[in-house]
């Protein structure tokens, strides 16, 4: 068994170059963060990805300013998983697409 991946801040991340993060509590395997890295520290955008932004938000990724969080709480796994340009990423995103309109039919 692979050992679990030491959590790390936002901007440790950024010191090691890891530009791709998730939350361990996240569901869907494919949601992660994109930070950005400028001149070796964290720039002031995160990128989120999710199968579900398209069809919830019109757009994937979202973009979020890294002001309003918690940039140096350990919380945060590097994402391992297939990016958003990839077949298994954009089947996931398929699966929700239109589902938001078929809920709200009365």
């Amino acid at each position: 068994m692979k050992p679990a991946p030491e959590k790390i801040s936002l901007r440790q991340a950024a010191k090691l170059g890891i530009t791709r993060l998730r939350l361990p509590q996240w569901v869907n395997p494919f949601d992660h963060a994109e930070i950005t890295i400028l001149e070796g520290d964290l720039g002031i955008w995160i990128r989120l990805w999710a199968p579900f932004n398209e069809e919830c938000n019109g757009q994937d990724p979202v973009p979020l300013l890294t002001a309003r969080m918690h940039l140096d709480n350990p919380d945060w796994l590097p994402y391992e998983g297939k990016l958003p340009d990839s077949p298994e990423y954009l089947a996931a995103r398929a699966t929700f697409a239109g589902c938001l309109k078929e809920n709200n039919k009365s």
